[in-house]
């Protein structure tokens, strides 16, 4: 069933933000990367407008490509538009996850439409109370419980993955919840190469990196046999087979 997909002003020059970003001028480095074997296995999370995707299937024709996206008007243009004819994407509209389900999508529908961020109750992170108590008209706030939810685990068991050759991660905070259910269930050495952009960095008033940034630099010195933060984003790997 064909499909007709058009932006608007807003999405046009967002979508060429983030072309020129991520596809061009290759944010998460995947044009460098050096790979310990030919790629296999390429996750997106936080696919957003499929841009990343879009590059990963252009430089790696041969490799299955994994895509998450969770707000559904990104999830459709990505599909339709950018995306339309790559068949070896597996592109869903769903949410990836750490320890704990998700209850609300916050949208950013004016300004930003990659600044979607999810509310987890149970979550420690620095995100739920800034998201929760924000009554920015720009936002809105969206129920979480018809889409899917996955955590890494879900993604390597149901797609037969035995290594993942590049994560990239652009979740709008949720990088913490997600790599905390890596840590603690030993999935670290199942990720060759992790690409994300890190939010959260600074805590209101306070001098150097926050608390949770701390954390996060620990737990992957502590997993990761190489680690670079560099700005917004860290480059992360370990070696094949250890």
């Amino acid at each position: 069933r064909i499909v007709e997909i058009k932006l608007n002003k807003t999405e046009k020059a967002f979508s060429d933000v983030i072309k020129r970003d991520v596809y061009t001028r290759d944010c998460y480095k995947l044009r460098k990367q050096e790979f310990k074997r030919l790629p296999l296995h390429i996750i997106d999370l936080g696919a957003n407008l499929g841009w990343f995707s879009r590059l990963a299937t252009k430089l790696y024709p041969d490799s299955k490509i994994y895509a998450y996206e969770m707000v559904e008007r990104n999830y459709l243009i990505a599909k339709h538009l950018i995306l339309s004819g790559r068949n070896n994407i597996e592109l869903h509209n769903a949410i990836a996850i750490g320890n704990h389900k998700i209850d609300t999508i916050r949208v950013d529908h004016k300004r930003n439409l990659g600044g979607n961020k999810v509310i987890s109750k149970d979550s420690r992170f620095y995100l739920n109370e800034q998201i929760s108590a924000s009554d920015d008209p720009v936002f809105s706030h969206e129920s979480s419980t018809t889409l899917s939810q996955y955590n890494l685990k879900n993604i390597i068991d149901d797609n037969n993955i035995d290594y993942i050759d590049f994560l990239k991660m652009d979740v709008e905070g949720s990088e913490y919840d997600i790599l905390e259910y890596v840590f603690e269930n030993g999935l670290s050495k199942k990720i060759l190469n992790l690409s994300m952009e890190v939010h959260g960095r600074k805590d209101k008033g306070v001098p150097g990196d926050s608390q949770q940034l701390k954390w996060l630099k620990e737990q992957c010195h502590d997993h990761f046999d190489e680690v670079s933060f560099h700005g917004h984003y860290a480059r992360l790997s370990n070696k094949l087979g250890k």
